[in-house]
C-alpha cells in the first residue's frame, strides 16, 4: 500500500517503473510465503524481499533530487530499522525452538535451567520490542518524514499507505503478539516449576515421571496452556 501511494506522486517515468518493480517483488514475496509451511523458507523469502526494498529505495534516492531524494533515503532507513527489529525477534523465537531448549533431558543443573530462562526472557523482550515498533509505526514514520514539510505528497502518501496497512494487520497482530507473550510466560513458569521441584520428577522412556501429584497437576496445566498458545500462533501464520 505504501509503494502504491508513492507511485501515484512520482512524475518521473523511470522512478515509477522502479516502484512498480518493488511492488512486483512484494507480490512474489506474498506468493512464496503462502506456498510454504517451512519457517526457514518463509524467513529467507522475507529477507530477500526486504533486501530488495532497501536496494530499491537506495537506488531511487541515488537517482532523485531535492525532497524526493531525501524521502527515499528516509524510507530506506525506516525499512532497515524495521528489518533489524523483525530479525532480532525471529532470532529469539528460533532460539527457543532449538532441541536443547525443548528437550527435558537437558535439565540436569541449575545452570541449564538458568540458561533456558534467559533464552525465553530474551524472546519475551524481543516480542515486546516488535509489538512496540509496530504499534508506533505511524507516529515514527510521520516524525521521520515531517522534515519534508506538511504538504509533501510523497510523505502524505507513505503515511496514508502505512496507516491502511496498519489497520488491516492490527486485528491479527494483537492476538498473535498476546499468544507469543503467553507462550513465553507459560514456558518460564514451567521451567521454574521443574527447577524448584527438581527432585520430584525424572525423565524415563521419553516420559516425565512425577512423584508429587500437585507438581504433576501444575505441570499438566502449564503444558496444556503452552499447546493452546502454539495452536493460536499457528492459526495466524
Amino acid at each position: 500500500m505504501i509503494l502504491g501511494q508513492i507511485a501515484q506522486f512520482s512524475h518521473n517515468i523511470q522512478q515509477t517503473k522502479k516502484l512498480r518493480v518493488l511492488q512486483s517483488n512484494q507480490e512474489e514475496f506474498k506468493k512464496n510465503i503462502f506456498s510454504t509451511t517451512d519457517p526457514s523458507e518463509t524467513e529467507a523469502a522475507y529477507t530477500k524481499y526486504v533486501d530488495s526494498l532497501k536496494d530499491g529505495f537506495s537506488n531511487l534516492s541515488d537517482t532523485s533530487t531535492g525532497n524526493e531524494k531525501h524521502f527515499y533515503k528516509i524510507m530506506g532507513e525506516f525499512i532497515n530499522e524495521s528489518q533489524v527489529i523483525v530479525q532480532n525477534w525471529q532470532n529469539s523465537f528460533n532460539a527457543i525452538q532449538t532441541p536443547e531448549i525443548q528437550d527435558f533431558t537437558q535439565l540436569k543443573s541449575d545452570e541449564e535451567f538458568d540458561r533456558r530462562e534467559k533464552v525465553i526472557r530474551l524472546y519475551i523482550e524481543k516480542t515486546n520490542a516488535y509489538y512496540d515498533f509496530f504499534n508506533n509505526m505511524i507516529p515514527i514514520l510521520k516524525k521521520r518524514l515531517s522534515v519534508l514539510g506538511e504538504r509533501n505528497q510523497f510523505a502524505i502518501g507513505a503515511v496514508k499507505g502505512a496507516r491502511q496497512k496498519y489497520n488491516l494487520q492490527k486485528p491479527i497482530f494483537e492476538p498473535l503478539k498476546q499468544a507469543h507473550l503467553e507462550y513465553g510466560n507459560n514456558f518460564i513458569q514451567l521451567n521454574e516449576l521443574l527447577q524448584k521441584n527438581n527432585g520430584e520428577w525424572s525423565f524415563e522412556n521419553n516420559t516425565l515421571m512425577f512423584t508429587t501429584d500437585s507438581v504433576l497437576g501444575r505441570f499438566n496445566m502449564l503444558y496444556e496452556e503452552l499447546k493452546n498458545n502454539v495452536n493460536l500462533i499457528l492459526k495466524y501464520i
